[in-house]
């Protein structure tokens, strides 16, 4: 199936989003922005996202929605090898709202294990390559039963980064993206369109999610021995009704989370909970008469400390970037993931950050759907990866295979003859009265070895053929990395895997009385003693001095006649350059991938 679209996919620790957005076209002028997907049956562009939870009923079925009585699984995104990692969960999850991505979005298509679209991920920033390859696999293992799988991973603070990248570069500029989402801050900076963060730099404790556990907290040291009366009283009623596997807490919690969302987005400091677990538990709601969690207070002030925290967290960033940079000046701050919403955030970036003799001087960008950002990210930087593609392509389409098998093959031929030569000449030394007839003898056995069967000379070629090859194909990846996304690619250690290359043996014409090399060594002994061939002796035997000496001419003038020789081929030259060329875009497509701008794991 041709494939139309490209999806990307965050599943963050609070909430997951996803973006459609078309392929790339090589007529495109511009880079299309596409749209939010639907993982719910809705027009609200905010609505669209899931919160990232999971119930689990009595039967032991997960639903993404909760079907009485049933456990509430928040916290699904760990480690793979995490010990608290609930894979059952987080594989149902995965599988079921992937379900819903396809449901709600009609124009993505699978048809026999063939889509019509590109599937993307993205994992936290700090992860390891090891770590990005098991989360993926585990991915693929919980959408198997779906007859696809996603096709490539990028950490989210560079994903967020690349929905407002400006792909032509920023030279000189500093810019730096915040990524705030419920279990991390992370930070990725940029300079001169370059990432020079340290993924270290991301905090993995101050997450948005410390916000309702902090909130929890408070109610329960200010209720006194309230909180854990209205708990304890809450679990017997459970207990009572057969509902024991419900764990008050993870409801409560998220009640919490969702007020406290409403409060930011509506802009309310007031913070004012009312909650009571018969909805989770499908138990009468006037057995919870006396069980009802009740409290209230001012958001900011409940908050203060964590955020606090959150403030001296930006003030390591400044000076990372600092230290890393040679100053603390940042143009341009991108403030991404669904925390950004809390206006106070806002506030302590524009005062760390900030010049105070200067406000203007500061450009900070507040997206208008934060909870898309990494999504959007994800699906765009796939799309400029499928336009530098192209462009390598192309580039390596315009490369002359035929012109470069002939250079590695003229090439090794001089060098095959400087190295092999010198054994002749010195062979030829440990023949006493050598005449000139067993010289050339001993050279045209030489150059009948340089064959497929001689792994010291299809080294030789081998090497230069690819070490051209490397070179043409290095120049085509930067130049298709550096017109699309503005920066110039380090590739230092770039090499390409190599294949088979048909290695042709000598003519035996030319080989024989009369052919081109044959009479080039003869040549050359004739001249060695500056004779006329008439009257040159094949058969006389050669004193010493004149025996080395007509020896070593005979292979400086070999080595110098490989240099001009035209060589000829037993196959069609052109055919195998339209199978290199195949066998090379398929090898170059590979390596663009393992070198591109964000390094990911495939």
């Amino acid at each position: 199936m041709e494939k139309e679209y490209i999806v990307g996919l965050d599943l963050g620790h609070g909430e997951t989003a996803a973006w459609i957005m078309p392929v790339f076209r090589p007529a495109d002028t511009a880079i299309p922005d596409g749209h939010s997907a639907r993982l719910r049956r809705t027009n609200d562009i905010a609505g669209r996202v899931r919160h990232t939870v999971i119930y689990k009923s009595a039967d032991g079925s997960f639903g993404l929605l909760p079907k009485p009585p049933a456990k509430i699984l928040t916290n699904l995104k760990k480690h793979i090898s995490s010990p608290e990692f609930n894979a059952e969960a987080f594989e149902a999850y995965i599988r079921q709202v992937v379900e819903q991505l396809l449901l709600h979005n009609p124009e993505l298509k699978v048809e026999n294990g063939s889509t019509n679209f590109y599937i993307c991920m993205a994992c936290p920033t700090r992860w390891s390559d090891d770590e990005r390859t098991e989360y993926l696999a585990f991915f693929n293992r919980a959408i198997a039963p779906l007859g696809f799988s996603f096709d490539w991973i990028i950490n989210e603070s560079d994903a967020a980064f690349f929905t407002h990248a400006d792909l032509s570069g920023t030279p000189g500029k500093t810019v730096l993206v915040i990524d705030y989402g419920s279990s991390t801050i992370d930070y990725t900076v940029l300079r001169d369109g370059r990432k020079i963060s340290d993924d270290a730099w991301s905090n993995e404790q101050l997450g948005a999610s410390m916000i309702e556990r902090t909130i929890l907290q408070h109610y329960r040291r200010t209720a006194d021995d309230e909180f854990d009366r209205i708990l304890t009283g809450t679990q017997i009623v459970l207990q009572r009704n057969n509902c024991s596997f419900i764990a008050p807490l993870p409801w409560i919690q998220y009640e919490i989370r969702k007020i406290k969302e409403r409060n930011y987005t509506e802009g309310q400091n007031h913070f004012r909970l009312e909650y009571h677990l018969s909805v989770a538990s499908g138990i009468d709601i006037n057995e919870f008469s006396d069980f009802r969690f009740n409290f209230e207070g001012p958001l900011n002030d409940i908050i203060a400390k964590y955020r606090d925290e959150v403030k001296a967290d930006f003030r390591r960033l400044r000076d990372n970037i600092a230290a890393k940079t040679g100053s603390s000046r940042v143009d341009r701050i991108i403030l991404s993931g669904g925390a950004c919403i809390m206006q106070w955030v806002r506030e302590d970036v524009k005062e760390i950050f900030g010049d105070p003799a200067n406000p203007s001087a500061l450009e900070i960008h507040d997206d208008d759907a934060p909870q898309f950002v990494v999504a959007h990210g994800i699906a765009k930087y796939f799309y400029a990866q499928q336009k530098a593609l192209h462009l390598l392509i192309s580039k390596i389409s315009s490369i002359d295979f035929a012109a470069l098998y002939r250079q590695a093959d003229e090439a090794a031929t001089v060098r095959a003859t400087e190295d092999f030569s010198q054994a002749v000449v010195d062979a030829i030394r440990d023949i006493p009265g050598c005449t000139a007839a067993t010289m050339r003898e001993r050279f045209i056995e030489m150059m009948r070895s340089m064959d497929p069967d001689n792994a010291a000379y299809v080294r030789l070629f081998t090497d230069e053929f690819f070490r051209s090859l490397t070179t043409h194909v290095r120049d085509a990846v930067r130049e298709s990395v550096n017109e699309t996304f503005g920066v110039d690619l380090p590739l230092d250690d770039f090499s390409l895997p190599r294949f088979t290359l048909p290695i042709t043996r000598w003519d035996d014409d030319s080989l024989s009385p009369g052919g081109g090399i044959y009479e080039k060594i003869s040549s050359a002994l004739i001249a060695s003693k500056s004779s006329f061939a008439f009257i040159f002796k094949w058969d006389n035997p050669r004193a010493d001095a004149e025996r080395d000496e007509m020896a070593r001419y005979v292979r400086t003038r070999l080595i110098s006649d490989m240099r001009t020789i035209d060589f000829s081929y037993g196959f069609d030259i052109d055919a195998l350059a339209d199978s290199q060329l195949a066998e090379i875009k398929r090898i170059a497509a590979d390596l663009f991938y393992r070198h591109q701008l964000f390094r990911t794991t495939f």
